[in-house]
């Protein structure tokens, strides 16, 4: 009852304001992935922090039992750093080099963010919170539709800060170890 009462307040918080504020807050994209350590299928909303540059996204991500032995849900906040940016004639744009940070909170009663007092301080790390890094290329392709303002899919590289500080530490950790490759779109509004 009380998350019903919340998400209505915070629908009419929405409405009540400006059509300008409104616009403000609107997402600018929807963005869905396949794998990539933030779920074997994730989807959520981005906002341009500079319009061809850099991004926010927050995601919510799922592993089904099959995939993982149990189901697992997580949410990710993820920022993308586009440094170039390549535009055909035929309104294709071209990313050769996308950089992105996230950091991914997972849920459920076997992932800690804290460990007991009888476990000595840093013996075991937090398995609820993480943080990762990918690197990789997309393809946008700008539409004239009313809706949707253009299309995206992207390839990335993606690994975790834990794995790449083990990768250092660890002869035995190879590279192909530490790496997933993730597939994703998104649809720009």
């Amino acid at each position: 009852m009380k998350r019903i009462i919340a998400t209505l307040i915070i629908l009419l918080s929405f409405i009540s304001l400006k059509a300008e504020d409104q616009k403000r807050y609107m997402p600018d994209f929807f963005v869905s992935q396949f794998a990539g350590y933030i779920g074997f299928i994730s989807g959520g909303l981005g906002y341009h922090l500079s319009e061809e540059k850099s991004s926010i996204e927050f995601l919510y991500g799922y592993v089904p039992a099959f995939a993982g032995g149990i189901e697992i849900h997580m949410l990710t906040t993820r920022i993308n750093g586009r440094p170039f940016v390549y535009k055909s004639k035929n309104d294709f744009y071209f990313y050769p080099l996308n950089l992105a940070f996230f950091v991914n909170y997972t849920h459920g009663q076997q992932y800690k963010l804290k460990w007991s007092s009888k476990y000595p301080k840093w013996y075991y790390r937090p398995t609820a919170l993480y943080s990762g890094e990918s690197v990789g290329m997309a393809i946008k392709k700008a539409c004239n539709e009313r809706s949707i303002a253009a299309y995206e899919i992207y390839a990335d590289l993606v690994t975790m800060s834990e794995f790449l500080y083990e990768y250092s530490q660890n002869d035995s950790v190879t590279f192909k170890d530490i790496i997933s490759l993730a597939f994703g779109t998104r649809i720009y509004f």
